[in-house]
């Protein structure tokens, strides 16, 4: 019987050590939104900004408004993968794509279709949009908020308009 009982001990023991750990998930993991305002030839318009990140991935979805109060129409994404150190990420676009248009009404359909690093297409859009395949930026969490700050214009700040977004988690 005190065999029994070391030999139980044991086991339950060496089974406990064996539980996978409590994984720690990173403050930025989630998905946060953020609405901004960008100039235009006719005045400004807002963007909708849906940034999802996991531990090593981001995909960043521009929606633009619909046309009714809460109607936003996906228009372009990005996917990449992303490191982080302390609390600076680096982000690396691995697909970007773009929504097609309505023949019509030449507005965008809301349906993207996604091209891939090294397409001749991927390489067009990247440049079109004045976008660095790999950037870095710095960011910080408080409560529901995300900070988000990127030197676009690689002047050494984020003092520019379009450098800081603030998103709220979803």
């Amino acid at each position: 019987m005190f065999r029994l009982a070391i030999v139980l001990t044991v086991l339950v023991v060496f089974c406990s050590s064996c539980e996978k750990d409590d994984e720690v998930v990173s403050d930025y993991v989630g998905t946060w939104v953020a609405e901004v305002s960008i100039p235009t030839a006719s005045g400004y318009t807002s963007l909708r900004d849906v940034m999802t990140f996991s531990e090593n991935s981001v995909i960043d979805l521009i929606q633009i408004p619909g046309g009714s109060a809460d109607k936003w129409i996906d228009y372009m994404n990005l996917k990449g993968s992303i490191s982080v150190s302390g609390n600076m990420m680096t982000v690396t676009i691995a697909e970007i794509g773009i929504s097609s248009v309505d023949p019509v009404t030449g507005m965008p359909t809301g349906t993207i279709i996604g091209y891939k690093e090294g397409s001749s297409e991927f390489e067009a859009i990247l440049s079109q949009s004045e976008q660095s395949k790999t950037f870095e930026s710095e960011y910080s969490v408080s409560g529901d908020k995300l900070t988000l700050k990127t030197d676009n214009n690689d002047d050494g700040d984020y003092l520019d308009g379009d450098e800081v977004t603030v998103y709220t988690k979803q």
